[in-house]
């Protein structure tokens, strides 16, 4: 591990305490849901506000509505008492307190600055926010992601309960084994669709079924011990899932993954590189730094390049 020499742009004693206030911001949740959109607030978004624990940052752009939580509000009283509650757990991020933030200079007004409009890195502001605010988890979510409900019809848990990664555990994980660099998990996760593949899986890589590996063996895993830490957890949707155009138009949708009991958890061998989105993905704390998504390239596939220098630095950080 290299030192660091030059010259630092912030403090790391005091730099919290100098970055742009927002009044009407009084939650520090440890737990923390960011989504962007420039659509109207959708049953994913209200349903997400279901979550007990759960806060949300709304980062929209140009092209949102500008009454989009009072639209929020009114789908809130049409999905029931369950989710009424919820908006005093949310901050919308206006296109107004974004350029304030802008404006502020510093290395926070340089970071806002230097994060385009009409692109998908707009989160990058969101994940900022709620780092700012507390959080040890980050839900990293698209507004037409839906979290499936329980028996209760409330909405499943997408974490376990705890405030401490040590006494967190994942149940029923499949560990893998496999001797190539990629590792294509759809066929792990019970996809119905054969030789499927997630959005941003080589696509010379396929047809091999080597990338596909094989249970090592089961077991609960804890999301910290003395020398690891989970860092990412990706989860999957039923329906239209996130692939590429050529899965597409070359296999029939929708398809699905196993779910309920059936449902097995995959830990991605420390070796291999699978490609991860922001669709519906929970960041832990020690992650944080990998979850800036890049705003040099198409926003279709900055999540996917993020998730590649991600793992590329999990695996040479240990």
């Amino acid at each position: 591990v290299q030192s660091f020499t030059g010259k630092r742009l912030v403090k790391n004693s005091n730099y919290l305490d100098h970055h742009p206030k927002i009044d009407l911001v009084t939650k520090h949740c440890e737990r923390w849901g960011v989504v962007t959109t420039i659509f109207d607030p959708s049953d994913a978004i209200a349903r997400f506000l279901g979550l007990p624990s759960w806060c949300l940052v709304i980062v929209p752009d140009l092209k949102t509505p500008d009454n989009y939580m009072s639209k929020l509000k009114a789908l809130q009283e049409q999905e029931g008492e369950q989710y009424k509650a919820g908006l005093d757990k949310v901050f919308f991020f206006s296109v107004e307190k974004q350029r304030e933030w802008q404006d502020k200079g510093g290395p926070f007004g340089s970071f806002v600055q230097s994060t385009p409009w009409h692109h998908f890195c707009r989160k990058n502001i969101g994940y900022l926010f709620a780092i700012l605010h507390g959080a040890n988890f980050i839900f990293d979510f698209d507004d037409d992601n839906l979290i499936k409900l329980g028996h209760d019809g409330l909405p499943v848990k997408i974490l376990p309960e705890g405030r401490d990664v040590r006494s967190m555990k994942l149940s029923n994980v499949n560990v893998a084994m496999l001797g190539a660099n990629v590792f294509n998990h759809h066929p792990f996760m019970g996809a119905s669709i054969n030789d499927s593949w997630a959005r941003g899986f080589p696509l010379d890589s396929i047809q091999d079924k080597y990338t596909q590996g094989q249970v090592a063996f089961q077991a609960d895993l804890p999301f910290a011990s003395n020398t690891k830490e989970i860092g990412v957890i990706q989860y999957l949707a039923d329906g239209d899932p996130d692939v590429d155009a050529i899965h597409r138009i070359s296999k029939p949708l929708p398809m699905t993954f196993d779910s309920g009991e059936t449902a097995r958890s995959v830990l991605v061998p420390a070796h291999a590189y699978s490609p991860y989105n922001a669709q519906a993905t929970i960041h832990t704390k020690k992650a944080f730094w990998g979850m800036l998504l890049p705003s040099t390239v198409p926003g279709r596939v900055s999540d996917i390049w993020r998730s590649y220098f991600a793992q590329c630095i999990f695996a040479d950080a240990g």
